[in-house]
């Protein structure tokens, strides 16, 4: 019993040690969109309505939202309930592992748990206040549910699937549907019994027409199709996403394969998938024998994991608006499934077994911090940001807004962003006199909001407030100083030179952080 304790504390305090020390982190980008809108939805009396942030269903932002009732605008508690269900997260895919896995042993177990407490995305999306962490976080509690054949847990985690976006619909009816007709369902138990068997679970029904309800109610009330609408066009309606005449879509499709199995060291675990799936290919068309290589239970399992990545593979890879990974981050827990089964499947030795297991988990905890993959820089891109270079998986995408924004968020790297720019206006001494200019798609958390006069980090509740200016719409009469915040996630040469119209250089800056630098200028007006 102890070891299996272990099994869990082990990857539960990596995770949190990763994960505390920026408790005080505050929004940027999409993340900002959502905590301004949680902050307004709470400033007064309990409204539902107010939870519904641009059109998604509520019920994600409000288990936030009832947190800031007692502190508003407390950033700790924000990332506090994020690292919570995070931790519930580590300790369903624990519970997962074990009931997938009987026979591994107690070290296995933690091992393949740490690989999933350090994966990069996965952290990364948790600091990044989102609702697509929110379906990653109860499809993986509804998983260990209906393995445990835990009914009431099921249909809570079904009510929080479908009230958090819109896609929640869609895990929810598929997990449900594919364990009732590939983990339930036995040959010799007849039409009957199975009809029996489905009987009991009807129960399972009811978080479904939630959803309707909603869209139809929000229709109503606003008369105007929200962006449930878009996602239910994309999904009964694929062919045209992926057989389009520029094949646009069919190269996102390996975009997404290539963010799923190859970014950051991903391709590691991918190896060993691909090498499974050669051999079981191969035994299966040349019909040779043991062609599965595990028990009926096991097939039935791995069945159920393919089955459903695959289908929200398919799902996912026809409505991908941009490349922010967050959109489909739900699949890469399935993936490191799919790795272990392919472990056990080649039927390597078991120290050869843990060997790849504290690889795999290693170079995770390495990606987490930095982006130091070969192949990622060869596949992506990348930028410089001081002495380190992060993926430009903007381009990659032909979107908009330099290097990226939302769309970094990967690993944890982004985050140093913020930090360089909260050093940077304790360097200057920010004030309300201060005039910023920045490149105009730097965009939110960076060329806007305000800032703490006492510690002078970021803040959304309130305080100084610098001028931020657009260096192409410069007011009248001009600044007689600004200062021009060169962020390394953007080409700022077109800007500057703009600026350089009007401006001299006083002085060339940098702010400097563990070796992430942040340049800057000091400027005066001709």
């Amino acid at each position: 019993m102890r070891r299996n304790i272990w099994t869990m504390i082990v990857p539960l305090l990596c995770y949190n040690l990763i994960m505390l020390p920026s408790l005080d982190y505050v929004q940027v980008w999409d993340g900002l969109l959502y905590w301004k809108c949680l902050l307004d939805a709470t400033k007064g009396s309990f409204s539902l309505e107010q939870f519904v942030c641009y059109g998604h269903p509520p019920a994600f932002t409000m288990l936030y939202g009832l947190l800031q009732y007692f502190d508003h605008g407390n950033v700790a508690l924000q990332n506090g309930f994020s690292f919570f269900l995070g931790n519930l997260a580590v300790l369903a895919f624990a519970g997962i592992v074990r009931m997938l896995f009987p026979k591994a042993g107690a070290l296995e177990r933690m091992l393949m748990t740490l690989v999933f407490a350090f994966h990069p995305v996965v952290l990364g999306n948790t600091f990044h206040f989102n609702l697509d962490i929110g379906i990653l976080f109860f499809s993986l509690y509804l998983f260990y549910f209906l393995l445990c054949d835990k009914k009431i847990g099921v249909i809570l985690c079904g009510v929080l699937l479908v009230l958090t976006k819109e896609i929640g619909v869609f895990f929810y009816v598929a997990l449900i549907t594919l364990h009732a007709l590939i983990m339930l369902f036995r040959p010799e138990q007849g039409t009957a019994g199975f009809l029996r068997l489905l009987r009991s679970r009807f129960s399972f029904l009811v978080p479904v027409p939630l959803f309707p309800i909603f869209a139809i109610v929000r229709s109503f009330q606003h008369h105007q199709i929200f962006s449930w609408g878009i996602a239910l066009e994309y999904i009964f309606n694929p062919y045209r996403q992926v057989f389009p005449s520029d094949f646009t879509s069919v190269q996102d499709v390996f975009l997404m394969m290539q963010d799923i199995f190859l970014l950051n060291f991903l391709w590691v675990s991918s190896l060993f998938i691909v090498a499974a799936s050669g051999i079981f290919l191969r035994r299966w068309f040349f019909r040779l024998p043991d062609a599965s290589r595990f028990g009926d239970s096991e097939s039935r399992v791995f069945v159920f994991i393919l089955s459903v990545f695959v289908l929200s593979f398919l799902v996912l890879s026809t409505c991908l608006p941009t490349h922010n990974l967050r959109y489909f981050v739900v699949l890469y827990p399935l993936a490191l499934f799919l790795l272990f089964f392919s472990l056990h499947f080649l039927r390597m030795r078991p120290m050869m077994q843990l060997s790849v297991l504290g690889i795999v988990a290693f170079l995770n905890l390495v990606s987490v911090f930095r982006s130091i993959d070969p192949l990622s820089h060869a596949l992506y891109g990348t930028f410089q940001i001081g002495d380190h270079r992060m993926l430009a998986m903007a381009p990659i995408h032909h979107e908009c807004c330099g290097y990226g924004r939302d769309q970094l968020v990967y690993n944890l790297e982004f985050v140093m962003l913020s930090k360089l720019q909260d050093a940077f206006f304790r360097h200057i001494r920010v004030d309300a006199k201060t005039v910023i200019a920045t490149d105009p798609d730097v965009w939110r958390g960076f060329n806007s909001g305000a800032v703490d006069p006492v510690t002078f980090r970021r803040t959304a509740t309130g305080g100084i407030l610098p001028t931020y200016v657009n260096p192409y719409a410069l007011p009248t009469p001009l600044p007689e100083r600004l200062l021009f915040v060169e962020y390394p996630n953007f080409d700022s040469t077109q800007a500057l030179e703009t600026l350089l119209v009007h401006y001299d250089i006083e002085t060339e800056e940098a702010i400097r952080i563990s070796g992430y630098e942040l340049p800057f200028l000091r400027m005066h007006r001709r």
